[in-house]
């Protein structure tokens, strides 16, 4: 009876991985699975065949550059992964914490599959939390990393999204009479407003004492009503409001200027090389369509920061027709062989920049999982 208790706190101290947590999880995949599925073959019309002769054709391009363009879709991944590791890595350096090798590949493609089946892409932040907590930090340490970095992708998306979005008006008077495009050019002003409410949101949350005397109101008045352990509103408002403790926490961490300076540099990279790899895969097919590197990667940079705030896991089907119905727009004489091509230009590009990693991180989340609650059965005998 002893173990079973002493096991039972061992979850309830890192609850991630609950029996209803893991249950939810898998459905989920399952769902996302098929979902993508059922787009790529229905509305995308992909096939191994297609697929296939994309390759092939590309391959057969008479510059010789098939390999160059492959290596850089297989770059970005290797980018992202090493981007989230090293983040990560050195801010744990600096609590003076360590990781196993395998436990930093559970982080940085976990996160992945999270982010790839739950909507908003919210996954990754309670298994981030739970990891960070697992290799020795407190609960509030570890939300304050995960708050001071994760400001910072909202944060490059702005600098690299509103350019984008700027360029691509100028063109609304030659494209704007389009139904479908100007449809698509509405859609996504509405998504980077969205994305741009969030990042000050986002920040109010880290940065606003009274957000955080609000909050941890709701939260302990929860506590009050199952007869848990709670504070007072007073005790409340001498540590959130009157000491501002996780407000100066955030600012102390924040003085740390040379790290986030780098977190960044790292996250408007990502951000760059991500929108640039629609092109390495326009290229990759061996198409002879004169579309630019700028159309290219302005189209992708709006398309996919507009999507941000569509709850469909991974924004699975909307992203592809956004970017579709804007590159088709803008090329009006092509042919429609090209106009399939486009589906399988895409479709590529998804599956270096979002399904592989994904895929990945669903392979690692059963053994992370499995180790454990194999050291939970360790710490029982």
């Amino acid at each position: 009876m002893k173990e079973l208790e002493k096991a039972d706190s061992v979850i309830e101290k890192n609850n991630f991985f609950t029996k209803k947590r893991i249950t939810i999880l898998f459905f989920a995949a399952i769902f996302a699975i098929a979902f993508s599925i059922t787009i790529s073959i229905l509305l995308l019309k992909i096939d191994i065949n297609s697929i296939n002769n994309f390759f092939i054709q590309g391959f057969k391009q008479p510059n010789n550059m098939f390999f160059l363009w492959l290596i850089l879709m297989f770059a970005f991944p290797l980018f992202s992964s090493f981007l989230r590791y090293i983040v990560i890595y050195i801010r744990l350096k600096k609590e003076n914490c360590s990781a196993k090798w395998y436990d930093w590949i559970f982080l940085v493609f976990i996160g992945s599959f999270l982010n790839a089946i739950t909507p908003f892409s919210i996954g990754n932040e309670p298994y981030s939390l739970y990891w960070l907590k697992t290799h020795g930090l407190t609960t509030r340490k570890s939300l304050l990393i995960l708050a001071s970095t994760g400001i910072m992708n909202p944060l490059a998306q702005i600098l690299v999204t509103w350019p984008s979005f700027f360029i691509v008006s100028a063109s609304y008077g030659e494209f704007g009479n389009t139904i479908e495009w100007s449809a698509s050019y509405w859609l996504a002003f509405a998504g980077l407003i969205f994305d741009l409410i969030a990042f000050f949101s986002f920040f109010a949350l880290t940065y606003s004492r009274r957000i955080h005397f609000f909050l941890n109101s709701v939260y302990y008045w929860i506590r009050k009503k199952f007869r848990m352990s709670y504070k007072t509103k007073e005790d409340m408002k001498i540590k959130y409001v009157k000491k501002a403790v996780f407000k100066e926490e955030f600012i102390e961490e924040m003085r740390n200027y040379k790290f986030y300076i780098f977190v960044l540099i790292g996250n408007v990279l990502w951000n760059v090389f991500l929108y640039s790899s629609m092109y390495f895969s326009f290229e990759l097919s061996g198409s002879l369509e004169n579309i630019s590197f700028s159309d290219w990667f302005n189209y992708t940079n709006i398309a996919v920061t507009a999507n941000n705030w569509i709850p469909i896991p991974g924004a699975e089907g909307t992203l592809q027709i956004l970017i579709i119905t804007f590159i088709n727009g803008i090329n009006t004489n092509v042919d429609n062989v090209f106009r399939e091509n486009v589906n399988n230009i895409i479709f590529v590009w998804r599956m270096f920049t979002f399904y592989l990693p994904a895929v990945i991180g669903m392979i690692c989340f059963p053994i992370s999982a499995g180790l454990f609650y194999k050291n939970i059965k360790g710490s029982t005998i």
